[in-house]
């Protein structure tokens, strides 16, 4: 679970507060009722998850208005549908639901080798995406083989998508060391997944692998 500092943004005719991302084109949450425009403006912390999966990934199949209808009900005030390869946009009157997308390369080989049977698991959100483009997303084809050539052509994908990078669940299969995310941030991954619940994340590290890489 991720907490971000979001400034309140102005207040539409509406009566809605917009919040602006990039590419994330008009998304809206509702002003509390009775609370003035200069309190409401206050900055304060929202609670969100910035990484979830409905049943529009394989690996899920919970729908998407029971995925936010569970956050709602643990304080949560928003979240990203994160489904691999896949912009789920779904509207929810409980919470600020923001359309993502994991772009998802699961191969059986890269350079350097994958250090574990699971292969090379490359993945990476695009959070705050248009809404408006196609719900299916394709990785392209490419001619190299490394693994920063695999995520960096995925940095790329969410930069066409007006998305915000984040980089997943680094310890799952070793396959991101400090040397390799210093290079993604530089090339535009301004976030990281720290922690994971799912058991093969490997959140924790190991006596070679350190929980916070860098």
């Amino acid at each position: 679970v991720q907490d971000l500092r979001m400034a309140q943004q102005p207040v539409g005719e509406d009566g809605r507060e917009m919040l602006g991302g990039r590419g994330a084109g008009q998304v809206h949450a509702q002003v509390a009722v009775g609370v003035g425009v200069e309190a409401a403006a206050r900055p304060r912390f929202l609670k969100g998850q910035l990484h979830v999966h409905s049943d529009n990934s394989g690996d899920s199949t919970t729908p998407a208005a029971a995925v936010a209808r569970w956050y709602a009900r643990r304080g949560f005030d928003f979240l990203v549908y994160t489904d691999h390869n896949a912009i789920t946009a779904h509207r929810s009157d409980e919470l600020l639901t923001i359309p993502g997308v994991e772009l998802t390369r699961n191969l059986g080989a890269c350079d350097p080798p994958p250090a574990t049977e699971m292969g090379c698991l490359m993945h990476v959100n695009a959070l705050f995406v248009d809404a408006d483009r196609d719900r299916g997303v394709t990785l392209p084809d490419l001619d190299t083989t490394t693994r920063l050539g695999f995520y960096d052509a995925s940095l790329a994908v969410t930069r066409e998508l007006g998305g915000i990078a984040q980089l997943n669940h680094p310890n799952m299969a070793w396959m991101m060391d400090a040397p390799m995310i210093t290079a993604l941030a530089q090339r535009g991954a301004i976030l990281m997944e720290v922690a994971n619940q799912n058991e093969v994340e490997s959140s924790a590290g190991d006596a070679a692998h350190p929980m916070y890489p860098i």
